[in-house]
């Protein structure tokens, strides 16, 4: 019986960051892929940096997933933000009802991190990020928050809702 040991990505699996990014700069929701720093969303990526220093918008994103759905075992939260912003998002977690776990920061390879913490499965938004952890023979479950167009309807690994993380991992054991 294989053991998984599940990592999660906070914003856009767990918070809402999109909409509450698009909230503070009084733009529009669009249904696109907004991950890729061009296009009609480029201001998404050119805004981010400013948001470091930002605690408010930090403690303020809205939740996208109720804790109560997690029907699995967390093993980490792993984020693409800065190692300073940890502590503000460790409480995000608390104060949101999610399960306890060590939170990684880094905006560095994720799949790196994975192997240093012998993680086989990760929970992600970012197509790019779930391709680069297949491609190293690990599960990637690509999350689909409700703004998201670009990705694969095919693939049994893509959900649209934590609750589904559990009965896929129980088909593999």
């Amino acid at each position: 019986m294989e053991t998984f040991k599940i990592a999660c990505d906070v914003d856009e699996v767990l918070g809402a960051f999109y909409p509450a990014i698009c909230k503070k700069y009084n733009m529009p929701e669009l249904q696109v892929d907004i991950w890729d720093g061009v296009g009609v969303n480029k201001w998404v990526a050119d805004k981010f940096p400013e948001l470091y220093n930002d605690l408010d918008f930090w403690k303020s994103i809205p939740r996208l997933s109720n804790p109560s759905s997690i029907n699995f075992e967390i093993d980490h939260y792993i984020t693409s933000i800065p190692d300073f912003l940890h502590d503000i998002r460790e409480q995000w977690l608390l104060d949101n009802g999610f399960p306890k776990a060590p939170l990684i920061c880094t905006l560095e390879n994720k799949v790196k991190t994975m192997k240093a913490l012998g993680i086989n499965v990760l929970i992600d938004d970012k197509p790019t990020t779930v391709q680069a952890v297949r491609r190293n023979g690990m599960i990637a479950f690509q999350f689909v928050p409700p703004y998201m167009s670009n990705y694969d309807k095919t693939d049994p690994f893509t959900i649209t809702h934590l609750s589904q993380v559990n009965g896929i991992l129980e088909k593999l054991k």
